[in-house]
């Protein structure tokens, strides 16, 4: 029979994570409909970080480049930099509250 193993590490256990932070728009009641949650790895966040200023800079030189008016192509862009925000946000937050 194999030894069992934990599936965390003591290393893993104080890794940065994220705190909660909410963007976006708000809806009826004044709530956000967008929210980073708690507790993900900084490591994920700022993984899907990288992708979300990746998309915006190439939507944005898209709208530049071509001058395109699409306002889908400009929704892209602020939301992926106010998603992009809120994933640096939480981690700094996370960081600043698990050292």
């Amino acid at each position: 029979m194999d030894k069992l193993t934990p599936v965390t590490s003591s290393t893993n256990l104080h890794a940065p994570r994220t705190a909660s932070c909410t963007f976006g728009p708000l809806d009826d009641n004044d709530e956000p409909l967008f929210q980073v949650r708690a507790g993900v790895k900084a490591e994920t966040a700022l993984a899907q970080l990288a992708l979300l200023l990746k998309c915006a800079h190439e939507s944005a030189y898209e709208l530049t480049d071509n001058g395109c008016g699409c306002q889908g192509l400009v929704w892209s862009v602020v939301q992926s930099v106010e998603s992009a925000q809120a994933l640096l946000d939480a981690v700094l937050k996370g960081a600043a509250h698990n050292p």
